[in-house]
């Protein structure tokens, strides 16, 4: 009998073992069966066995199972061949169950690998990746295949204000904190206002945040909510640098970086109305008590023959010239302020651009938006005047009595309108000498956009008005503004200085013979301060003022420099100048001027510097300041506060200095001193005392 194992072929004398890769199962085989794929017989040959996972048996009669090689593997028992690894997998070892995927950094794009291969150049890469797909940390997917020269991963330092984790492209780049940036095609960031810690701009990766339906933002800059860029914002905050407020009925408040509602503004507004109305009511009831009425004209008379016997006029004049040229720098010559801890000093330093519509109410809260600010900007202070003008002319109505002159009617009304005039015109060249430089700037400023990049690929940026970012240049609202400033530039930044020196030019005769008109002393306060035959410096300093504060806004700022370099070249030019010239009457006002020019020049030095470093650190740390503009922001600052309060010590050191001297002859009713000008072909004066 034939066991298991063995066969036993006819005629054959004893039972046969199977050969090698054959089996009989059986007892009284015949024959042997040869083992099929994967498998190979028992020890006994009674059976079969699959060949383990990791091994491979490919023949029909097949006696070993043989090793997957590395690189390969076999799952499952039985197997006939081993299957090479997937891309992204590899197997080290011989006699592989299963492939190991690539750990993170590292890649394989073949099958059948032994081993991964690590990602290069910033590159990374997922568990079990055939290729470096993506960033390592402090690295981003450039969007642009030239943005690194060649390399897909770019180094995240070589972005200002971002930081990359693990997988970071360019438009997930996390902006940091007081960080913004148009949207996420863009690598160009902006850094924003910071006051007391606080920023509107919270960075993140996300650049889309909704925007509140029916919002000033949704309605003035966009047909649908939101915007890209938002994303970056403070609740309630958006638009450029985070400094639109996306609420209805809110404004945005540069001085505290965040938004207010507009209630607040009309409260403030109200208080203000309220405390002139008082102060007017109070000061006409002292003036209708006869004891009362006395005194204060007493008063009043005195001060003006103090103010006039130490030409305090041309020393304040100058003090206003000066900090309204020095607040002009951080708008119009696009200085960022270091830090926010200067925000209370610059208020301080802009108090005399504030005489603008803004002290009525914010843009934001007018209906119609920033038009309505320019013109209301732009008309008031012709409103006051008219109004000067209308109360002069009705007081010299009363004191003529209302009675016709020989003339007739027509000759009385004209009378009066011109002596109305006259009498106004000192209050409306004052009026108009404080308010033309904010009123011109505002107008002027109209035009200046400034442009913020939205696609570096398509090169694509979008620009926002300089004083109203919810405003887009390229919007027909910024049209319409746009034609309104070109007409108001001839009623305030070209029509002043004409209007001052067509003025100056018909009274010249009257000045030069010292044979003062009607014309010539209602218009003193444009050249009283100078020397007869500089009467026509006034026109010349409010060019210079208006140049510097707002002029140079059409020097395109792609020149970098430029609006920093001419007002430098400007300061250099009248300082020379006056240096020549000397054309106050007193010594003290030609000193004050000459050390208000020189400060200027180191200002405008310091500016020019400040430029510099924001383009280059290199050159800026060549300079011996640091890789920031921090000490020429504090240069600037210094040299500013010690002009301002230079000119005032020597304005009060003059104003104690005179005060104690012996007072010289006025006349009582006039409130100063007499005019002594003497008429032609005469030498000297007498007075009479009795």
């Amino acid at each position: 009998d034939c066991e298991p194992g063995y066969s036993c072929a006819g005629g054959a004398a004893s039972p046969a073992s199977c050969a090698p890769g054959s089996f009989a199962n059986q007892s009284s085989s015949i024959a042997c069966t040869p083992c099929p794929k994967g498998a190979i017989p028992t020890a006994n040959a009674s059976g079969v066995m699959l060949c383990p996972s990791g091994m491979r048996q490919p023949f029909v009669g097949g006696a070993v199972c043989l090793e997957c090689e590395r690189g390969y593997f076999a799952a499952d028992p039985g197997a006939e061949q081993c299957t090479p690894c997937a891309p992204g997998t590899v197997a080290s070892d011989v006699r592989s169950s299963s492939c190991t995927p690539c750990a993170e950094g590292t890649h394989q794009p073949r099958e059948g690998s032994v081993e991964c291969l690590p990602c290069t150049g910033g590159e990374s890469s997922g568990p079990g990746a055939e290729s470096c797909d993506v960033c390592a940390s402090d690295y981003f997917l450039a969007a642009l295949p030239t943005r690194c020269g060649g390399d897909r991963c770019c180094p995240c330092g070589d972005v200002r204000g971002v930081s990359c984790g693990f997988n970071t492209t360019e438009a997930t780049l996390n902006l940091n904190d007081q960080e913004w940036r148009h949207s996420s095609r863009t690598l160009e960031t902006y850094l924003c206002l910071v006051r007391d810690g606080w920023s509107p701009c919270v960075g993140g990766s996300d650049a889309f945040k909704t925007v509140t339906a029916g919002s000033s933002r949704a309605r003035r800059l966009e047909p649908t909510p939101g915007q890209e860029g938002d994303g970056y914002c403070q609740p309630g905050h958006g638009g450029p640098r985070c400094e639109v407020c996306t609420d209805p009925d809110t404004y945005f408040k540069a001085l505290d970086a965040q938004c207010y509602e507009c209630r607040d503004a009309f409260i403030n507004l109200g208080w203000t109305a309220l405390a002139v109305v008082l102060t007017a009511v109070l000061l006409a009831t002292s003036l209708k008590v006869g004891c009362c009425r006395r005194s204060v004209q007493r008063v009043w008379w005195r001060v003006c023959a103090l103010w006039r016997k130490i030409g305090l006029g041309a020393k304040l004049k100058q003090l206003v010239t000066n900090v309204q040229v020095l607040a002009a720098i951080p708008s119009v010559y696009m200085v960022s302020l270091p830090d926010g801890k200067y925000a209370n000093w610059v208020e301080a330093l802009e108090f005399p651009n504030l005489i603008t519509a803004e002290i009525f109410t914010p843009s934001a809260c007018l209906s119609g938006g920033y038009i309505s600010l320019l013109l209301i900007s732009s008309f008031w202070p012709w409103a006051l005047a008219l109004l000067a003008v209308l109360a002069m002319t009705a007081r010299q109505a009363y004191r003529a009595g209302g009675g016709a002159t020989d003339g007739g009617r027509f000759a009385f009304v004209r009378a009066v309108l011109l002596e109305g005039l006259f009498a106004s015109l000192p209050l409306v060249l004052t009026l108009t000498f404080f308010v033309v430089a904010p009123a011109s700037s505002r107008i002027l400023k109209t035009f200046l956009c400034d442009p913020f990049t939205y696609d570096d690929a398509t090169r694509e940026s979008r620009s926002y008005l300089h004083d109203d970012y919810s405003l887009n240049c390229a919007s027909s609202e910024y049209q319409a503004a746009e034609n309104w400033a070109l007409g108001l530039a001839f009623l305030w930044p070209i029509g002043i200085p004409v209007l001052y020196a067509c003025l100056l030019f018909k009274s010249r005769k009257a000045i030069l013979r010292h044979e003062p008109h009607q014309l010539s002393a209602a218009i003193k306060f444009l050249w009283a301060e100078y020397r007869p035959a500089y009467f026509w410096w006034e026109p010349l300093e409010l060019l210079r003022k208006l140049t510097l504060t707002g002029f140079v806004i059409f020097i395109d700022e792609k020149y970098g420099l430029g609006r920093s370099l001419a007002a430098l070249l400007l300061s250099l030019v009248f300082s020379a100048a006056h240096d020549f010239i000397q054309p106050y009457r007193t010594y003290v006002d030609n000193l004050l001027a000459k050390i208000s020019h020189y400060a200027l020049v180191l200002v405008y030095l310091a500016v020019t510097m400040l430029k510099v470093c924001e383009e280059s650190e290199a050159v800026c740390e060549a300079f011996g300041t640091g890789s920031s503009g921090d000490v020429m922001f504090l240069l600037l600052f210094v040299v500013s506060t010690v002009l301002l309060g230079g000119l005032l010590l020597l304005a009060v050191a003059r104003l104690v200095y005179e005060n104690n001297r012996e007072t010289g002859m006025l006349v009582f009713r006039a409130g100063g001193v007499p005019d002594l000008s003497l008429p032609r072909n005469s030498v000297w004066h007498l007075f009479l005392s009795h």
